[in-house]
C-alpha cells in the first residue's frame, strides 16, 4: 500500500496490484472459504455486501472496470 486517505467517510487507496489481489483473496476466503459464524457481527457487513465488493474488486484487478457493478 502507497497511500491511504479518509475524508468525510471516504476512503480512497493507492495500491499496488499485488496488494489488490491479496485483498481480494482474503475476501474471497471470508466469503467462499470458511463459515463465518454471525457473518455481519464479525465482519461488519452482511454476506451479500462483502459477496457484491469481491465481485467489484475482481472486476476491477482483472479489467480495470470501475463502473461494471456500480459499487459506489
Amino acid at each position: 500500500m502507497k497511500e491511504i486517505n479518509i475524508d468525510d467517510g471516504k476512503v480512497i487507496l493507492n495500491l499496488s496490484k499485488d496488494d489488490l489481489a491479496a485483498l481480494i483473496n482474503a475476501l474471497n476466503e471470508v466469503c467462499r472459504g470458511f463459515k463465518v459464524d454471525e457473518f455481519e457481527k464479525q465482519i461488519g457487513v452482511s454476506k451479500e455486501e462483502a459477496k457484491n465488493l469481491l465481485l467489484f474488486l475482481s472486476s476491477v484487478y482483472t479489467n480495470g472496470d470501475f463502473e461494471r457493478f456500480n459499487y459506489m
